[in-house]
């Protein structure tokens, strides 16, 4: 009996020294574990981004002057054949000149005819740089030469509108123009300056210097159109008489001058 309680409590010991050893192994390879694992690394907290800043725009100026960028023209007729046309925009984007080289009437026994007419159909494509404008003519001057004997006689006439692309069922500014006539004998440069009654449509105006008009469309993008004519007549067939629009090889000045009025739309 004694030895069996004997073998019992030795066999107890064994178990506690059996558990004790495993107990600190586990805790051992715990700790060395514990020292050799690498951190934990925790993804960073994204942050919402601000908004974007987006540039003031100026403050509207109805005062700024139009930055025009002013295309080279396109032109069909007889009194303008290729090559023979030049338009030119003043550095105060003010005045549009037209210079002609070829618009020239002749009748007379020189030509065997009594009387010739010739005509010019010009474009003129405008485009406004720093925002939309519109655009009014306030003036139109017409130059020449008129070389007439006794019998014979000189006017120009002129069609004018102002489109826009931006507005294609909108009916343009329009209006037609006739020059004073010039009867001869007379042997000189003429100058003739139509102006505007500004108002609410468009009207036609003969042998006066008064023509109704309306600002044009609201618009960047902006056409000139003008068709010009020169009509000359001559009962006197002993003697040739001529006229014509400015001639850049004759004269710096242009043969038809339009002066312009500028207001820029919000």
């Amino acid at each position: 009996m004694g030895k069996r309680v004997a073998k019992g409590a030795t066999l107890n010991k064994i178990i506690s020294f059996s558990s004790l050893f495993l107990f600190l192994i586990i805790c051992t390879v715990t700790e060395s574990y514990a020292r050799v694992r690498p951190p934990l690394i925790r993804p960073p907290i994204l942050q919402p981004r601000p908004p974007p800043v987006r540039p003031t725009p100026p403050p509207f100026s109805a005062n700024e002057p139009p930055l025009v960028a002013m295309s080279d023209p396109t032109y069909n007729g007889t009194g303008c054949p290729v090559g023979t046309v030049v338009s030119v925009l003043s550095p105060d984007q003010q005045v549009i000149s037209i210079l002609f080289n070829e618009f020239i009437t002749q009748a007379g026994p020189g030509t065997g005819i009594r009387g010739d007419i010739k005509s010019c159909q010009i474009h003129i494509p405008l485009q406004i740089v720093n925002g939309s404008y519109q655009i009014m003519i306030t003036q139109v001057d017409f130059r020449g030469l008129a070389s007439l004997p006794l019998g014979a006689n000189m006017h120009a006439t002129g069609t004018y509108s102002i489109t826009s692309p931006d507005y294609p069922n909108i009916r343009p500014q329009s209006f037609s123009t006739k020059t004073n006539t010039i009867v001869g004998p007379v042997m000189d440069e003429y100058f003739f300056s139509v102006i505007p009654i500004e108002g609410q449509g468009s009207g036609r105006i003969m042998d006066g210097s008064r023509f109704d008009t309306k600002w044009s469309a609201c618009s960047n993008r902006l056409n000139l159109g003008i068709f010009s004519r020169l009509v000359l007549q001559n009962q006197n067939m002993q003697a040739d008489a001529l006229a014509s629009v400015d001639s850049i090889d004759t004269t710096v000045t242009p043969g038809i001058e339009y002066q312009i009025k500028w207001r820029r739309c919000r």
